[in-house]
């Protein structure tokens, strides 16, 4: 199962089982900036700081090949679970000092195949009981699922004082330009915005940062 926050800041380094519903998507990105002033990552294994990711290919990039900017965090698909989509990092190789490379992150199991086969407004599963498929490893897993207007996890809660029956938990993000469905990270975005996708709510909840024209994951810890 996961970690209890992947909402944490993070290194990625990323993906493994991707769903049918979680079929890769492309982000169209333009290269801009250099790498002097990216932060250099030399632990592909640490969790993600709040790095700029300044460039993302539109095809999803192969991994160990060569990339240009150390810091960039690239996520291709269609699912608002991390773990169901795929994620590079862009990580700075400390044997040759000079190159960077793609790096995948690992990830933990995608549920996504026990989504609603509709997608519905998120009134129709909030506070619903719900259950995991069977045969599933990890009773404090998570189904994190996309909504006609927004998202929804099948969850026990975020962990720590927020843990609860199994229900279904929906999140309408807030009103100011956040998309209704989670952006991927390394995607283009205009403003500075700050869009909660569940953070606090369940384990695999994310808070996206729109910085310098790209979605960023992470941010402050639940209050």
């Amino acid at each position: 199962m996961i970690v209890a926050r992947v909402a944490s800041v993070f290194v990625l380094t990323v993906v493994g089982v991707v769903a049918a519903a979680c079929s890769d998507a492309h982000i169209d990105l333009n290269t801009v900036g250099g790498t002097d002033d990216v932060q250099r990552v030399t632990d592909a294994s640490a969790v993600l700081p709040q790095e700029l990711p300044i460039f993302c290919p539109q095809q999803r990039p192969n991994e160990n090949r060569p990339c240009e900017s150390a810091g960039s965090t690239c996520e291709y698909g269609t699912s608002p679970d991390m773990q169901c989509n795929k994620t590079y990092a862009c990580t700075f190789d400390p044997d040759t000092g000079q190159q960077s490379f793609w790096t995948e992150r690992n990830t933990d199991a995608c549920l996504a195949k026990a989504c609603p086969a509709e997608p519905a407004d998120i009134a129709a599963l909030d506070n619903q009981p719900c259950a995991l498929p069977d045969n599933t490893g990890d009773a404090a897993d998570e189904i994190v699922c996309p909504m006609n207007n927004g998202i929804c996890a099948c969850t026990t809660g975020a962990g720590g004082t927020d843990v609860h029956e199994r229900r279904w938990v929906c999140i309408l993000p807030p009103a100011g330009g956040c998309p209704a469905h989670r952006p991927l990270a390394g995607a283009g975005c205009t403003g500075t915005l700050w869009c909660d996708y569940g953070s606090c709510k369940f384990k695999r909840g994310l808070l996206m940062q729109c910085k310098g024209s790209r979605w960023l994951t992470g941010g402050a810890p639940c209050n």
